[in-house]
């Protein structure tokens, strides 16, 4: 099973965090690819305050291999929010990203198990 990383593992990446990085390059090591959801990359990006920071956020987020939403991710997302958005406050950003996972059969790893663990049938980890 493939491997999707969710934004808080990108931005450790991004700061440096040598878990992370040790995270990842086990990651790639073990299947060549690791995957993002494009919602991520846009949150990613949402934290750039300069020219600069983009860049090389760009360049950072070059390194995945990025999943488009498609007209199913969207079905299931929407179907997502209307089931976990009263009980569990999911947002909007998190059903896209959750149901690119349940889309492509992948390992969501995240720092943010409550966002997620409710999912039905979402296989969401900690990544370290």
């Amino acid at each position: 099973m493939g491997a999707l990383i969710d934004t808080t593992v990108v931005i450790d990446l991004a700061n440096g965090d040598q878990a992370a990085v040790d995270f990842c390059n086990t990651l790639l090591q073990q299947s060549g690819l690791i995957y993002i959801s494009t919602i991520t990359a846009m949150e990613v990006f949402v934290g750039a305050q300069r020219k600069r920071e983009l860049n090389y956020l760009t360049e950072l987020i070059s390194i995945f291999r990025p999943i488009k939403m498609t007209e199913e991710i969207s079905d299931i997302a929407l179907g997502l929010m209307k089931k976990y958005r009263l009980a569990h406050g999911l947002s909007i950003p998190d059903a896209l990203i959750a149901a690119t996972g349940l889309v492509e059969n992948l390992v969501l790893y995240t720092h943010n198990l409550k966002h997620f663990r409710h999912i039905a049938q979402l296989d969401v980890q900690r990544p370290y």
